[in-house]
């Protein structure tokens, strides 16, 4: 689910906090720590082939899962990959898996850490690529198999419309008025697509339309296109999940094959379906914000056009178009009209009570940031923006934005704390390994704040080859909160802080 932003970090977040990874679990069962890859995991990938040749153009026209190139993570120990037209070096035919009477592809380790329970889009071999891991302990197939199609049809819209790279700006992260729009936006979706009439469907659509336009008067225009194309992105690829349930519980679901002890078919996919369109009105004490908007609300948007504009799909395949500007462009909402709807709207769905109850769980939220980023004790931090290239990660979650009225370092240079730690960290050969507690995270560091340091420092231990100073070589560094290792770095202390600066030669 790699949303098209402009900064690697917002990748990172919203990819982390998305709507494809709402069960996000790290714990597996002893048995699938150990096994290997087996003919099940394939035949998994077998059967997201199936969905799409049996659904068809019924799903999204032209999309054909088997062109979609596929990597399986299996516990960052070995991945397969499938359908990938120039696989990487590192991946070679396997002796005994087979698909569609085809070897797969296999390698030992993994091109990227985590995320356990769901995936990414992202370029593999140069080539877009849905990444998963294999199965959780607490996943059905049925689950593994929407989240896998989320991802493939991220690939497949890289195809027919290229994502736009600049001129974009995330929108507020701490305006609760935003938000509590946000919310307003969630209720009407929820509203139109629940009901059966035709008038009230249109009269709907065109509330919507005012309360889009009255958020959109506070936002610039670079948020309002980052709006439309993280919509476009996360809302139509969550669609295609609802869509998926939509047309297997008409069906009845789908006869199993394959001996899959955790799939069913998809004979509950009428409450799958229920389920999804539920989460597209906040809970009550749900902090809202627009990484909920751009999952649900686009979906949501999608499934209003399922009703009001048939033939939006077609539409949808122009270069630059939207979810919500076909809406607008449907229902012709003139500006005399949109007061009179805005009030309408409010009133029904009780926006005055929903925006109280964003100022209050904002101010609650700040708060807990505030905690830790102002949190006393000795503070580690390792300054791993030296190394050049891309980082590998396995988060534990949450993880918490710090919006930008507490950030304090350069702008660009967003920061979020990950509340439940983070279980590996890799860039170049730096490796971190936390523990389950609280880290913030920069584009250029890492920090973790030891609340009660000894400052003896006996919960802190360097190991290292050699020493010069301040410089230690074949450094390992353990801690109450992690273990560091990295070739060469300078190590500086006090009784409040250590820096960890590594020397790249």
């Amino acid at each position: 689910m790699a949303p098209p932003l402009t900064a690697t970090f917002w990748i990172l977040l919203l990819t982390a906090t998305g709507f494809a990874q709402d069960s996000p679990e790290s714990s597996v069962t002893s048995r699938e720590a150990t096994r290997t890859l087996e003919p099940l995991d394939v035949n998994r990938v077998a059967e997201l082939h199936r969905l799409t040749d049996t659904l068809g153009d019924a799903l999204w026209p032209g999309f054909d899962t088997r062109t979609i190139p596929v990597a399986v993570n299996h516990d960052d120990r070995e991945e397969m990959l499938v359908a990938h037209p120039a696989p990487p070096p590192e991946f070679h035919p396997s002796k005994t898996l087979t698909l569609h009477g085809e070897p797969i592809l296999v390698r030992e380790g993994c091109t990227r850490y985590g995320p356990r329970g769901s995936g990414w889009a992202f370029e593999l071999g140069g080539e877009q690529t849905a990444y998963v891991s294999t199965i959780q302990a607490t996943q059905s197939t049925e689950d593994w198999l929407s989240a896998l199609l989320h991802e493939s049809f991220h690939v497949y819209q890289r195809r027919y419309q290229s994502m736009p790279q600049g001129g974009m700006q995330p929108p507020p992260s701490a305006d609760a008025e935003y938000s509590a729009r946000i919310g307003l936006e969630s209720r009407v979706l929820q509203a139109l697509i629940a009901s059966e009439d035709h008038q009230e469907i249109r009269e709907l659509g065109r509330q919507l339309i005012a309360v889009r336009r009255a958020r959109y008067a506070g936002l610039t225009e670079e948020q309002i296109r980052f709006e439309g194309v993280s919509e476009y992105n996360e809302g139509t690829a969550s669609y295609i999940q609802a869509r998926l349930y939509q047309l297997l519980a008409a069906r009845g679901g789908l006869e199993v094959k394959g001996g899959d002890p955790r799939y069913h078919g998809f004979s509950e996919a009428g409450r799958m379906y229920t389920d999804l369109v539920s989460k597209i009105s906040p809970a009550e004490d749900a902090r809202i914000d627009f990484v909920h908007g751009q999952y649900l609300n686009g979906m949501g948007l999608c499934l209003a056009l399922d009703r009001l504009v048939p033939d939006w799909k077609a539409k949808m395949q122009e270069p630059g178009r939207r979810q919500y500007d076909l809406l607008e462009s449907a229902l012709a909402v003139a500006e005399s009209e949109e007061d009179a709807l805005l009030d309408r709207a409010e009133k029904r769905f009780e926006y005055e009570a929903l925006l109280a109850r964003q100022v209050a769980l904002l101010d609650a939220h700040l708060a807990e940031i505030r905690s830790y980023l102002d949190a006393p004790g000795r503070r580690y931090r390792v300054h791993h923006g030296a190394i050049r290239g891309r980082f590998q990660w396995s988060p534990e979650g949450p993880v918490l934005e710090v919006p930008e009225v507490l950030i304090t370092e350069p702008a660009g240079n967003p920061t979020t704390v990950w509340v439940g730690g983070m279980s590996r960290f890799e860039k170049g050969d730096l490796v971190f390994e936390g523990r389950p507690l609280p880290m913030i995270f920069r584009f250029d560091t890492l920090e973790w704040i030891d609340p009660e340091p000894a400052f003896d420092e006996s919960d802190l231990k360097i190991a290292y080859e050699t020493r010069d100073g301040d410089i230690y070589s074949k450094v390992r560094i353990e801690t109450d909160g992690f273990v560091l290792t990295l070739p060469k770095a300078r190590i500086v202390r006090t009784e409040e802080r250590v820096d960890i600066h590594p020397v790249v030669d």
